[in-house]
């Protein structure tokens, strides 16, 4: 009797194991059709609630996984970006609470990849990201971003990418600070001044220890350029630019910027086969051919500024902007100045790069 007793509770605890290996299984599997589903979507410009909505499944399924975290983390950032309006414009409370509800499960997200995973950097790197991007709106997001951003470089402390993710978190901090420079009490100008020259400094300092673990590492060169010119430091920013040049003559994203530091300085003769490079690099790079049309204008070649805005707003049909810049240079009226770019995201929601 005592052997039969025991032969039951093993047969009984053989299945129990069984079948809970077989639920465990079920929903991984079911985990990996869910997220598989969301990056096919993604990859075919799917709707953004709809990608949400199949990682969220998969990490429902498994708890475990800090890559569906990561990925949801991400997801729902973009969330957030896209629901946001646009600067100086009320949002209606009722929105204000579904965007805060976001930020919250996008911070929960990101934490859970790294509590999962706490020894894998892409975590840290993702939780660093959706901080730095909240902390407009997140009061101390700012320091956990960092925070997050020093885990990254405690882990792989050669590579040169998360100096660079520590230099760019410094520079969003930096504009977040330069909003406050024209507030009318003076105090709080006088420290905001203060802030985005302390940040900007830190920054510079982050991405000179990128460059001296890899001297030609470009996006190094690439925001040290940005940070000079940030500074005020107008010829060291083309200088580095230049230099950013030489190590990748085809990045479409340096000859722009290339191209906007010398219009910066006036420089319309080097401006503009730079803006041209970039066009046709990219023929869809809006915001190129917008101030490639601008030094048309301001050379007077009015037929050549017509086709780049024309151009312009096929990419963007619903600019109220280009259209209306458009109107204007038909009719002949010559602007006075540089306009102002044109933003366009594109791009995947869950890819890593």
């Amino acid at each position: 009797p005592r052997m039969g007793l025991t032969f039951s509770f093993l047969f009984v605890l053989v299945a129990v194991g069984i079948v809970t290996g077989l639920f465990i299984t079920g929903q991984r599997y079911a985990a990996e059709i869910a997220f598989a589903k969301a990056v096919s979507l993604d990859r075919a410009g799917g709707s953004l609630d709809e990608i949400i909505a199949k990682v969220s499944q998969a990490t429902n399924y498994n708890r475990l996984s800090d890559t569906y975290e990561r990925a949801l983390a991400k997801a729902l950032l973009v969330k957030v970006k896209t629901e946001l309006s646009p600067a100086g414009t009320e949002i209606p409370p009722e929105k204000a609470q579904q965007i805060q509800q976001l930020i919250v499960a996008s911070m929960t997200a990101a934490k859970a990849a790294t509590t999962i995973s706490p020894g894998n950097v892409a975590n840290w790197e993702m939780l660093g990201a959706v901080y730095r991007e909240m902390s407009p709106v997140v009061e101390g997001a700012d320091v956990l971003s960092i925070e997050a951003t020093q885990k990254a470089i405690e882990l792989e402390p050669a590579s040169p990418a998360h100096f660079n993710e520590l230099a760019q978190a410094y520079l969003v901090f930096a504009e977040n600070a330069r909003a406050r420079t024209t507030d009318k009490d003076k105090t709080v100008a006088d420290a905001a001044t203060k802030a985005v020259a302390d940040y900007l400094l830190k920054a510079e300092e982050a991405l000179v220890a990128a460059i001296a673990l890899k001297t030609d590492y470009a996006p190094a060169h690439y925001y040290l350029a940005v940070i000079y010119e940030r500074q005020g430091r107008l010829a060291d920013a083309v200088v580095k630019m230049e230099t950013v040049k030489k190590y990748n003559p085809l990045d479409v994203g340096v000859a722009f910027q290339l191209g906007l530091l010398y219009l910066r300085q006036g420089n319309y003769g080097l401006a503009q086969p730079e803006l041209e490079r970039a066009v046709q690099l990219t023929p869809s790079y809006s915001n190129a051919r917008w101030f490639l049309a601008a030094i048309y204008e301001q050379k007077g070649e009015m037929a050549k500024a017509v086709e780049q805005v024309q151009k312009v707003l096929e990419l963007n049909p619903e600019n109220e902007l280009v259209k209306a810049k458009l109107d204007r240079l038909k009719a002949g009226v010559k602007s006075s100045g540089l306009p102002e770019p044109i933003e366009v995201d594109d791009g995947t929601v869950l890819s890593d790069n």
